[in-house]
């Protein structure tokens, strides 16, 4: 499970340095590392939920940014 902490310590750090405009790319593999955890049986860090929402909406967001008018 260190690994697994580890994992998400470091993608949590490489998020909070991205562009901004680019951080929600990041967000897959946000939430499968965070799924991974829940089903381990490890409490899953509010902070972790928090951003993972965030950069879905941020997903979100982007794909209606790029859609033709």
């Amino acid at each position: 499970m260190k690994d697994l902490h580890k994992e998400l310590e470091a993608l949590e750090i490489r998020i909070r340095a991205a562009d901004p405009a680019n951080r929600y790319k990041f967000q897959s593999q946000l939430h499968r590392l965070i799924e991974k955890l829940s089903h381990s049986g490890q409490p899953v860090p509010s902070k972790l939920r928090d951003l993972d929402d965030q950069l879905a909406e941020d997903a979100i967001e982007a794909e209606f940014d790029n859609m033709p008018v």
